[in-house]
């Protein structure tokens, strides 16, 4: 994704970038009123349940999870969903479409105030969830603290025109990737 394209208002709005010197979440008021919970033209009739618990000693967070194709996410989510302001929650992703998936979730536990920032939190499957049909496949998953080796990421939640709409002859969808921010 260009830098103009990261300027586009409906995708600022809706970035989600993890990284050690830049973290950017979308808002409570946007999670309320997401409305979609899908990044694109529903393209699967599958679902995902997933089980996410944060970590005892944090805060209630903003909490965002995502189906993605990769294991270190460079494009958006195939399905994704939020809550704001809550602790450990179960969280349903519909219109998934059939493949092998990496499901991530981030929390932003925000601060008591400016002098004290926000911390992150971060959880993710140990294997790829496959979606065949029409199925729902549970997952569950404990958040952590980010580490500093943790990779980079930085997508968009907005719908994009070129996402994939249709699965290829083996049953996937493909996905465009953009390139690594460096």
């Amino acid at each position: 994704m260009t830098p103009s394209q990261y300027r586009d208002p409906q995708v600022s709005e809706l970035l989600l970038a993890i990284a050690p010197h830049f973290r950017r979440f979308p808002s409570q008021r946007t999670l309320r009123n997401m409305g979609q919970d899908y990044a694109g033209t529903p393209t699967g009739h599958g679902s995902v349940s997933a089980r996410i618990e944060l970590p005892e000693t944090a805060r209630p967070g903003n909490l965002l999870v995502g189906v993605f194709a990769e294991t270190i996410p460079q494009c958006g989510p195939v399905a994704f969903t939020g809550l704001p302001n809550t602790r450990s929650a179960t969280m349903m992703l519909k219109n998934v479409p059939p493949g092998r998936w990496l499901v991530l979730a981030v929390a932003e536990h925000p601060g008591d105030d400016l002098r004290v920032p926000s911390t992150f939190s971060l959880g993710t499957v140990p294997q790829p969830v496959t979606i065949t049909g029409n199925e729902i496949a549970p997952v569950r998953m404990w958040m952590r603290n980010l580490r500093p080796t943790d990779p980079p990421i930085a997508v968009t939640l907005a719908a994009r025109s070129d996402q994939p709409t249709t699965p290829d002859a083996t049953g996937t969808v493909a996905t465009n990737h953009l390139p690594a921010a460096s």
